[in-house]
């Protein structure tokens, strides 16, 4: 059974405290204070480090129309907790809690934001930061027609602009609180989430300044630790949606991205999978295909309007299956242009993708379920089944336990306890015999001093080695120098393609009155549309220099296991008086050695997948400035010929844009792989003096022992100490044995 985050820190807390008892109540002496204290510190700055919630954030992703909201009723089990429509409704992020008693909060935009989203619409009506400001305006214009036509208005009474911006916004955001009756009456549900529908429906002006909507609610999937985010669709046209849904999905435990069956991946389906790739952030995402019901009815149509046999429902599930492996191959292509990035990363991208799970689920089918399983439980039985949502929970839960958040602060907590008891039960264990056996101490002083001779005689054979294999590393570094700077150039280049293909030729091609009004230059997108272009150029990049570093550490591997040979000499030869065991050199260094690779695997992975996934940060403020200016100059264009003059100055715009993106871009990969390459060559250098330390820390633990036990101690006194040494000896074994 695996230990949880909370048990986990709750050992972590009750050995430091233990230690802190022993160091402050217990131990008479300064120097084995100071170490006690020193094993408190690092227990302390693990939990810190380890310092997450134990709730899991699961992120709701997908297209309009593709049933998000249907999706996320069927898997909490409530029929309608968050609205269904045909209208994209949710104007905000949904989070959903859970709580014994009913409520939500909702939380407004600031008055800047609105601000800026007026300011961008008075600049350019068709900005895609000014959606939501221009989509309100035109819900007044309908209205105020309607009104004009005499239409009878059987919605609610709408409110003015000006009034919602004075209800509704201030500097820090207004929040309003909805509660809930009781959760078990039905008709209490339906009067809550119609409340809730004054704020979010699309009917509803006020809909376009909730920035935020927190759900809480008594629903048992919910207890379970887990908060349930429902995000704006992906082809939202309000960019400011999409952003929120693109930012927060960076800080989720697991994404349920959601595509229709028997459709084709949008644009936008493609371009999130490829972030979740560049970023390294596959391993939490599951594929959910919904609405299987439909496409499997329609099959059964088709089947019988030709006159076959009708497919299984599972034969259908393995063709939809076959279908979505296709489409992924598709993105691949797209991605990989280049043969070469191909035939060297293709394989390693395309199991990434494939290793993606899939679920298939139908909310239509779980809703019928349902309500059959009063009138007849097989066949509600086997719609539940054939929904996919409770197959869809098990596995969810499977890959929270998984969790890399979780994972990574448990190793932090996990190996802070392994190293602090080690250490401190090999510190108390060879004091503990010091104190309790008799022995001449000058005699084993100089008995140490051979041991430390003998160590430091071989460990400087190893150091030279070390020092040699890192100078090859780095000379091999410098051969590859000209591959890398190819690599780089032809990143650069990839990037004009995108602005070429992606907003050059989609403004040269504009009319030239909305360009004189602003209507141009709108770059939105553009960093991660250029990061998910160019992020294998630069992978293949980092990969050839990790595989020369994982070399590195293979040969390194292979001196230091003739140094283990040559410790093992060491501690056979070697006889102190006054101890009844081994020094135990060879498990110290196989323990830190050991420690030292994973650790170095773990920092190698992190620092590749921050300069990759960084791509979409690297330009900086002065194109934004250069745009406001050629937006000046189109403006001022009037007269004959003003079409071809504006389109010089778009021209004109694009080639800086272009010049300025390449030069930023081969000068951010030319200093994070030069930081990146000398970052593994001083942590091979680190290898020796670290591994040095650990070796010389065993001897000093008797020299310590050795100081400690010629302190001048009555027999009352060393039995006091032997008792306390003895006592916290247990309590590390106790703790061990968790």
């Amino acid at each position: 059974m695996q230990t949880s985050l909370g048990e986990l820190r709750s050992r972590v807390q009750s050995l430091a405290d233990r230690l802190q008892v022993a160091q402050q109540q217990q131990e008479p002496d300064v120097q084995y204070q100071a170490l006690l204290a020193d094993q408190v510190e690092a227990l302390r700055s693990a939990l810190q480090q380890a310092n997450t919630p134990e709730t899991y954030r699961v992120a709701v992703v997908g297209s309009f129309k593709v049933g998000k909201s249907s999706f996320v009723n069927a898997l909490c089990n409530v029929t309608k907790l968050v609205s269904v429509s045909t209208n994209p409704e949710t104007a905000a992020v949904t989070t959903l809690r859970y709580s014994e008693r009913p409520y939500a909060n909702i939380r407004m935009i600031t008055r800047g934001d609105w601000n800026a989203m007026r300011e961008a619409y008075e600049n350019d009506p068709r900005d895609p930061a000014a959606v939501r400001y221009a989509a309100l305006l035109k819900k007044e214009m309908t209205s105020e027609r309607a009104k004009a036509d005499k239409a009878v208005d059987k919605g609610p009474v709408q409110v003015s602009r000006a009034e919602l911006e004075q209800q509704l916004l201030s500097d820090e955001s207004v929040v309003i609180r909805v509660d809930g009756g009781d959760w078990t009456d039905p008709k209490a549900r339906r009067v809550f989430s119609n409340e809730l529908m004054q704020y979010t429906s699309q009917s509803s002006s006020a809909h376009f300044f909730v920035d935020q909507l927190d759900v809480y609610v008594p629903v048992p999937f919910l207890r379970e630790g887990i908060e349930l985010i429902d995000t704006p669709g992906l082809d939202d046209p309000d960019r400011y949606r999409v952003r929120i849904t693109e930012k927060l999905v960076e800080d989720v435990d697991v994404i349920l991205f959601l595509t229709q069956s028997g459709k084709s991946y949008s644009q936008q389906d493609k371009d999130f999978i490829t972030t979740q790739l560049r970023r390294g952030r596959l391993k939490h995402l599951m594929l959910i295909v919904t609405r299987c019901d439909e496409t499997y009815e329609n099959a059964c149509k088709d089947a019988e309007d030709s006159d076959e046999e009708e497919p299984s429902f599972q034969d259908h599930l393995a063709k939809e299956r076959k279908r979505l492996h296709a489409q992924i191959n598709d993105t691949l292509d797209e991605l990989l242009s280049d043969p070469q990035i191909r035939d060297d990363l293709g394989m390693y991208y395309l199991e990434k993708l494939l290793d993606i799970p899939i679920n298939f689920t139908s909310a239509d089918y779980y809703r019928k379920g349902n309500k059959e399983e009063s009138k007849s439980p097989e066949a509600a039985k086997a719609l539940l089944e054939q929904s996919g949502i409770e197959q869809l929970r098990d596995d969810l839960r499977n890959m929270l336990a998984k969790s890399e958040r979780i994972e990574r602060a448990k190793r932090t907590l996990s190996d802070a306890l392994d190293r602090v008891i080690e250490k401190t039960r090999r510190m108390l264990v060879t004091r503990h015999e010091s104190v309790s056996t008799e022995f001449n101490p000058d005699r084993v002083k100089a008995q140490l001093e051979q041991l430390d001779a003998a160590l430091t005689s071989k460990l400087a054979m190893f150091e030279s080695t070390i020092a040699e294999q890192v100078r090859l590393f780095r000379a091999g570094n410098e051969a590859i120098s000209a591959a890398t700077q190819l690599q780089i150039e032809k990143a650069g280049l990839l990037t004009r393609e995108v602005v070429t293909r992606e907003y050059e030729l989609r403004d040269i091609q504009r009319h030239w009155k909305s360009r004189r009004y602003g209507g141009w230059g709108s770059l939105d997108d553009l960093q991660q549309k250029i990061a998910n272009k160019i992020f294998p150029q630069v992978e293949q990049s980092l990969r050839n220099y990790i595989v020369r570093f994982n070399e590195l550490l293979s040969r390194t591997r292979g001196d230091l296991e003739r140094l283990e040979i040559a410790l093992g000499e060491i501690e056979v030869t070697a006889t102190v008086s006054g101890t009844a065991q081994a020094f135990g050199l060879i498990a110290v260094f196989d323990q830190s050695f050991q420690q030292k690779l994973a650790d170095l695997e773990e920092l190698v992975t992190l620092q590749r997948d921050g300069i990759v996934s960084r791509l979409d940060s690297f330009i900086s403020n002065e194109v934004e400035a250069n745009i406001d200016a050629a937006r000046s100059r189109v403006s001022g264009e009037w007269g004959r010929g003003t079409t071809g003059r504006q389109n010089i100055h778009v021209t004109n715009f694009y080639s800086f844009l272009n010049r300025e993106i390449q030069s930023q871009l081969e000068q951010y990969l030319r200093q994070s792989i030069t930081a990146f390459v000398d970052s593994l060559s001083k942590k091979a250098e680190l290898l020796y003096p670290e591994l040095k330390h650990d070796l010389y820390e065993v001897i000093e633990d008797h020299r310590k022992a050795i100081e400690s036990s010629l302190a001048a101690r009555n027999e009352q006194q060393k039995d006091e100490l032997l008792a306390y040494v003895s006592e916290l000896v247990h309590d590390l074994k106790a703790e061990t044995a968790h």
